[in-house]
């Protein structure tokens, strides 16, 4: 990744020392004109360019993205290839792990992240709720079963979740369990929906999950604006 990124970069270099110092002079032009748009002053309600943030809405039905329709759609088995839930499925193993620990801080985020309590309703409209009950991950206690009795376990939830298609229109979107396997370790499957965690989300999700466990009472950065504000502004973006 760093090699082609250096010869990315050259290559870029390259083509701009070709161009005419009319060309050169246009280009650095529109380059000012998109760092000052970046780093315009911020609107009445305190976001950059005209960001609208709709606090009093916060709660109230918005259109999927285009990606989320089409995850939504292909989930539903109308279409050939269908029925079929966009993604992620992960397990972690770890040594001395609490989970009931892990439970608080995972509420924590559950609280902290709307959509974290999203759901998309029969009308192809999504929805963040207000509140929802205390989330518990799901315990399966092995200890002292024998290794064949583990194992065939594992690759029955493994087989299980990987390819599980949970109801959207209900909460919560993503399924967390715990394979308890002696004493001293637990094994976590976690199923992640595609239509409320993207890639970055993810990563987001399990640093600030591990950060939270470790210690409690690490602060979590506000967010002032919700991903329904972001959805509208962009909507509104359309007609411009």
């Amino acid at each position: 990744m760093q090699y082609h990124q250096e010869l990315l970069t050259v290559d870029l270099t390259k083509q701009v020392n070709d161009l005419s110092p009319e060309r050169r002079t246009l280009l650095a032009k529109r380059l000012q004109q998109k760092a000052a748009a970046v780093t315009a002053p911020e609107n009445s309600n305190g976001w950059p360019g005209q960001m609208i943030r709709e606090p009093s809405d916060r709660y109230l039905p918005f259109p999927l993205t285009d990606l989320q329709q089409a995850y939504w759609i292909g989930r539903a088995g109308v279409f050939a290839m269908g029925d079929v839930a966009c993604h992620v499925y992960l397990e972690v193993e770890r040594a001395n792990l609490d989970i009931d620990r892990l439970n608080l801080a995972l509420q924590r985020l559950i609280e902290h992240h709307d959509m974290m309590r999203a759901v998309v309703l029969a009308d192809g409209q999504q929805q963040i709720l207000e509140r929802v009950p205390p989330y518990e991950i799901e315990i399966f206690d092995l200890s002292g079963r024998d290794a064949q009795a583990i194992g065939s376990h594992l690759e029955e939830v493994r087989a299980r979740m990987s390819h599980q298609v949970i109801p959207s229109d209900s909460w919560p979107l993503f399924d967390i369990k715990a394979s308890r396997l002696t004493d001293q370790r637990v094994r976590l499957h976690i199923s992640l929906d595609a239509l409320v965690f993207d890639g970055w989300s993810i990563y987001l999700l399990l640093k600030q999950w591990a950060d939270l466990y470790e210690n409690p009472s690490t602060p979590l950065e506000p967010l002032d604006i919700s991903f329904r504000d972001y959805v509208m502004n962009q909507a509104s973006l359309k007609d411009t």
